[in-house]
C-alpha cells in the first residue's frame, strides 16, 4: 500500500514538472556586446553571438532566438537598413534573416542553401537605399530588403576577398 502511494505521488510530481511544447524558455548569454545598430528609439544589440532589441524609451528588452522565429543560432553580423526599416542578421552558416521593429522575422535562405565549394563566410554588410550588400569570401551578394530576396551575386577571382573599410567603402584584398 505504501509503495503504491509513493508511486502515485512520484508520478503526479513528474507530470507536473514536464513542460508542454512552447513553454520552454531560452536563457541566452548577452554579456559581450559585439555590434550595436541604432534606429530611432531602439538599439539592436548583437551580444555573445545572440540578439536583442533595447527600447530607449521604456528601457525594455526584447530577445530573439529560435523560439521567437529566428532561423538559426549563432549571429555573426547585423546591419540596420533605414530605408526598409529592417535589420539584416547573418549567422555563422551564412543563413540570413530580416527583422523589423515589430519582431517579425523573414528568412532569406538562398545563400545558406546554395551548394558551392567557395567559402560563404560573411565579412561585412553595407546598406544603400533599399539594398543590403553583403561582402563574403567568395564575392558579394545584393539583397532587396523590401522583397526579401537576393537580386544579384558577384564572384571574385580566386584568392580575393571583399572587406569593409570605414562606413561605406568595400575593398579587395
Amino acid at each position: 500500500m505504501k509503495k503504491a502511494l509513493i508511486a502515485i505521488i512520484l508520478a503526479s510530481i513528474t507530470l507536473n514538472l514536464t513542460a508542454a511544447i512552447g513553454d520552454w524558455k531560452i536563457y541566452m548569454s548577452y554579456s559581450e556586446p559585439q555590434q550595436i545598430q541604432e534606429t530611432d528609439n531602439y538599439l539592436f544589440v548583437q551580444a555573445s553571438n545572440s540578439l536583442y532589441l533595447y527600447n530607449k524609451n521604456d528601457q525594455s528588452i526584447q530577445t530573439f532566438d529560435k523560439t521567437t522565429g529566428m532561423s538559426d543560432v549563432v549571429v555573426t553580423n547585423i546591419s540596420w537598413n533605414q530605408k526598409a526599416k529592417r535589420l539584416v542578421v547573418v549567422y555563422d552558416n551564412s543563413n540570413i534573416d530580416l527583422i523589423d521593429l515589430q519582431g517579425n522575422v523573414t528568412n532569406v535562405p538562398y545563400l545558406y542553401n546554395k551548394s558551392m565549394t567557395e567559402d560563404k563566410t560573411v565579412n561585412s554588410i553595407i546598406n544603400n537605399d533599399k539594398y543590403a550588400y553583403i561582402a563574403t569570401n567568395f564575392g558579394g551578394v545584393k539583397i532587396d530588403m523590401a522583397k526579401a530576396e537576393i537580386t544579384e551575386s558577384y564572384f571574385l577571382d580566386f584568392g580575393s576577398r571583399i572587406f569593409r573599410e570605414g562606413e561605406t567603402d568595400l575593398y579587395l584584398r
